[in-house]
């Protein structure tokens, strides 16, 4: 079995587990991750910001910290200084 993970509703921080960036053609780049708080708690966020979509594309995010902010019912993330 596989065990059934809690969910972060409003999460303001946590660390990457996963992860893909999907090109946009007429539209920014979008980020999209799968994040777990220090709780264990699970979400998923996304960002458009050019620095993040970037900087994931250049290295591999996994295990890297992350802020959260709500937007427009949305979990927006940035990427956390190394």
């Amino acid at each position: 079995d596989i065990p059934v993970r809690p969910y972060a509703d409003t999460p303001q921080q946590g660390e990457i587990l996963s992860y893909t960036v999907i090109a946009g053609r007429d539209k920014p780049d979008i980020a999209v991750v799968l994040a777990e708080t220090g709780a264990g708690e699970r979400f998923l966020a996304s960002s458009t910001a050019a620095a993040v979509t970037n900087s994931m594309q250049e290295s591999s995010p996994i295990g890297r910290r992350i802020n959260v902010e709500l937007q427009d019912e949305r979990k927006i993330f940035r990427l956390c200084a190394e």
